[in-house]
């Protein structure tokens, strides 16, 4: 799995790339928060290239949101891979993300 950061003045793109499971889950969230900066804004949450997402990855994401909304930040998903949507739609948590049904 790998975290890749951008920030603007106006946003902080987080990118995810590979698989985002319980086997990954400590070291993606290890990563996060060493890197935890530009969330006091918004944060776009790419995942279009996260190959897989189970239940422990969606709840880093959870952490991920709750963390962001704590430094006055905003955060949505801005694309997602077909195999994450299916994720997130199965536990009907996408709205949660900003994920509408066109996305993907």
């Amino acid at each position: 799995m790998q975290v890749q950061y951008k920030t603007t003045a106006r946003q902080t793109r987080i990118t995810l790339s590979g698989e985002l499971t319980i086997y990954q889950v400590a070291d993606v969230k290890a990563l996060l928060l060493d890197e935890a900066k530009g969330l006091d804004k918004k944060v776009l949450l790419d995942l279009s290239r996260v190959e897989e997402l189970d239940t422990a990855g969606v709840q880093l994401l959870f952490m991920l949101k709750k963390l962001v909304l704590q430094q006055g930040g905003t955060l949505a998903i801005s694309d997602v891979s077909e195999s994450a949507k299916n994720i997130l739609d199965c536990l009907n948590c996408g709205a949660t993300f900003g994920l509408s049904e066109a996305a993907a």
